[in-house]
């Protein structure tokens, strides 16, 4: 039975990596060489099996949700979300799986690449910014949200959802991650906040999506807010590329609680950092 802990990272100085070190474009080194890395981190956490079924996805014009899709592209501009991927989980390891997210992994094994990717994304800020995060485990028979944060001995909890591209508005990604923080709430009486990520292709009205989402939450006390979130490719000075992630928090008037205010500061006021180099950390 496959070991549910990775108490251990792959070896350093592969040589699949090494065989890019003699390439002159700088640019083009380092990219694939992050690549390679992301790669590698990716096999390691996710296993094989889950790697090759991403891999083996039909692909589809302009679409990207796969993790194949973005591997087979070509686009260097694709392979950061790879990168970003790798670099989550090796921010979010630890020996000890204190955060639980071996236990979260095993869910995510039966998710979709650009769903993981979202998730583990978010998570990775709040355990950079606050005290830590912990994934929750996921129970057939109980709805449950993705992860609790801890921060001055108080707490929250975040569930993350996607916005289905053939949708109009944000009301079923609401509901639905709505049902999953009552649970939490009737147990625990923690307020939860609700992530949507928002792709390029998604035009959104400022003033009417509030008064929307006030709508939609109107009855929902155990949601103090939705945290809108969007990525857009930004340059570094050194001419790498990363994602720049925008954030919008709108509150719900109605909530029963309102958030432990280190939690809020940094819900209110996002910015995902750009990660240190694979390379730099795993060489």
């Amino acid at each position: 039975m496959e070991s549910r802990v990775r108490t251990k990272l792959p070896k350093r100085g592969s040589t699949s990596i090494k065989k890019y070190k003699d390439i002159e474009d700088h640019k083009k080194r380092f990219n694939l060489i992050e690549l390679q890395i992301a790669l590698i981190l990716i096999k390691h956490f996710m296993d094989e099996k889950w790697c090759r079924n991403e891999l083996s996805k039909p692909q589809e014009e302009d679409e990207s949700h796969t993790l194949g899709e973005r591997l087979w592209s070509g686009n260097p501009k694709k392979f950061i979300k790879i990168v970003a991927f790798g670099q989550s989980l090796l921010n979010l390891w630890k020996t000890d799986d204190s955060n639980k997210l071996s236990e979260k992994l095993l869910e995510l094994k039966n998710d979709t690449f650009s769903n993981a990717y979202y998730e583990l994304r978010c998570a990775e800020y709040y355990d950079k910014k606050l005290d830590k995060i912990e994934f929750i485990e996921t129970r057939e028979d109980i709805k449950s949200p993705d992860f609790r944060i801890f921060s001055n001995k108080e707490t929250a909890v975040v569930e993350c959802k996607k916005k289905s591209e053939g949708s109009t508005d944000l009301e079923n990604n609401i509901l639905d991650a709505s049902a999953q923080l009552k649970a939490n709430f009737e147990g625990h009486k923690e307020t939860g906040v609700i992530f949507i990520e928002l792709g390029p292709e998604h035009k959104i009205d400022p003033e009417k999506i509030e008064e929307d989402i006030r709508f939609y939450l109107r009855n929902k006390k155990w949601v103090t807010g939705v945290v809108l979130t969007k990525e857009r490719l930004n340059e570094l000075k050194d001419e790498r590329l990363s994602y720049k992630t925008e954030s919008k928090f709108i509150e719900n008037p109605n909530a029963e609680y309102k958030l432990p205010e280190t939690i809020l500061d940094k819900t209110k006021d996002m910015y995902f950092l750009p990660s240190t180099s694979l390379q730099e950390r795993f060489s």
